[in-house]
C-alpha cells in the first residue's frame, strides 16, 4: 500500500466527498469517521448545499484545523447529487469516495476497499462493502445492506464478488440494490463524465449505478461492513414504519414515476426490461396514485386521469378496465 504522503504538495491517493445541508450535529461524527481511518492518504471536500445553521462555522474549524479538510459551498441549492456533483469536479484523489453527513464509516473502511481492489490489478474499478442500519435514539441495529439476490447480508465475513455490468443494472431495474453509495469507492477516472442526476428526487444513487454499469463498469461487492447508516428523525431512513398521507404517497410514486421515465430514456435495456418498468410505472400511476391517492379520497376526475394514462401504458390490463368503469358508478361502491 502506498504510503502516506504530503496532502498540499502531492494529489491523494482517495478523495472523500460528504454533502451536507443543515446537519451539525451529525457532521463532527461523520468527519471524525473519515480522520480515523487506518489509511490516511486522503482529502475530504465537504460540499454545503446552502446550510442555514451552523454548519459553516462547524465545518471551516474543522478546516482550520486540518489541511486535509476542504469546504465547498454550491452557490444555490442543488440537492445532495448537486453536492456530490460538486465535489466530483473539485476532486483530486486516484480514488472517489462517499459519505453522507449524518452516517459514518468503520475504521478500516478505506484500507479494506483498496486492498480488495488492489487484488484485481485495474480489472475491477470501483467497490462497495455492506452498511450497517441503526437507531440513533438507541443504537439498535436494525437492519443491513442487501446481497446480490435482494437478500440480507449473507453470513461470513470477508465474502466478496464481483458484480458484472449487466448484474448491476438489472438489479436496479428490480430495485434489489445490492450497492451502497456510503461505501462508494471508485477510481476516479472510470467516472468519466457520469454524475448523478440533478434532476431526481427519488433513487439517485441506484441510478448513477445503473449509470455506470450502462458504460460496462463492474463492481467489487464486498459484505464485510464497512459504515454505519443512522436512522433519525431528520432523515428519510427513519420513514419506512410510518404511514404515508395521501399527498405523500402520490409525490413518492410521482417521484418514481419520474425515475421510470428518465431510466427508459437514458439506459440501453432489453424488451423485457422496458416491458417491466412501464409496467411498475402503470401499477403506481394506477393504483397508488390514482385509487389510493385519489379515487379513495373521493376525487374521481383526478382519479380517472390518472388511470387513463396508466392503461395507455398497458391498455391490455384487464384490472385496470374494471376498475376504471367501476368509477363511474355510484360513490357508495367504495367501501
Amino acid at each position: 500500500m502506498a504510503e502516506n504522503r504530503d496532502p498540499v504538495k502531492l494529489a491523494p491517493r482517495i478523495t472523500v466527498i460528504i454533502p451536507t445541508f443543515n446537519r451539525e450535529r451529525w457532521l463532527p461524527r461523520s468527519i471524525a469517521s473519515v480522520q480515523n481511518q487506518t489509511f490516511q492518504d486522503w482529502e475530504l471536500l465537504v460540499v454545503d448545499d446552502g446550510s442555514t445553521d451552523q454548519s459553516m462555522a462547524l465545518l471551516e474549524s474543522f478546516a482550520a484545523e486540518d489541511a486535509r479538510i476542504q469546504v465547498l459551498r454550491n452557490c444555490r441549492g442543488k440537492g445532495v447529487s448537486g453536492a456530490r456533483n460538486t465535489g466530483i469536479d473539485a476532486a483530486r484523489g486516484d480514488y472517489v469516495a462517499f459519505l453522507d453527513s449524518d452516517d459514518e464509516w468503520m475504521p478500516s473502511h478505506l484500507e479494506k476497499s483498496l486492498v480488495a481492489l488492489d487484488q484485481y490489478d485495474g480489472a475491477v474499478q470501483a467497490c462497495s462493502a455492506s452498511a450497517e442500519r441503526r437507531l440513533e435514539a438507541t443504537g439498535e441495529t436494525f437492519g443491513a445492506s442487501l446481497g446480490v439476490g435482494g437478500e440480507l447480508n449473507p453470513d461470513g465475513v470477508g465474502e466478496q464478488v464481483v458484480l458484472q455490468a449487466a448484474e448491476v443494472l438489472e438489479s436496479y431495474i428490480q430495485g434489489k440494490g445490492p450497492l451502497e453509495i456510503q461505501t462508494f469507492v471508485i477510481r476516479r477516472e472510470a467516472l468519466g463524465d457520469t454524475r448523478f442526476p440533478e434532476d431526481l428526487r427519488i433513487g439517485e444513487d441506484g441510478f448513477f449505478f445503473a449509470s455506470l454499469a450502462d458504460r460496462g463498469l463492474g463492481v467489487l461487492r464486498l459484505f464485510d461492513p464497512h459504515a454505519i447508516m443512522w436512522a433519525h428523525d431528520a432523515n428519510t431512513t427513519s420513514a419506512g414504519g410510518r404511514q404515508l398521507s395521501a399527498h405523500e404517497l402520490i409525490r413518492l410514486y410521482e417521484d418514481l414515476e419520474g425515475l421510470g421515465e428518465k431510466t427508459l430514456a437514458s439506459f440501453e435495456l432489453t424488451v423485457d426490461q422496458r416491458r417491466r418498468i412501464r409496467h411498475m410505472m402503470a401499477a403506481g400511476r394506477f393504483w397508488q396514485i390514482g385509487y389510493h391517492g385519489h379515487l379513495q379520497q373521493k376525487h374521481y376526475a383526478e382519479a380517472r386521469s390518472c388511470f387513463r394514462r396508466a392503461m395507455r401504458w398497458e391498455p391490455r390490463n384487464l384490472r385496470f378496465w374494471k376498475t376504471y368503469l367501476l368509477s363511474y358508478l355510484r360513490q357508495g361502491w367504495l367501501r
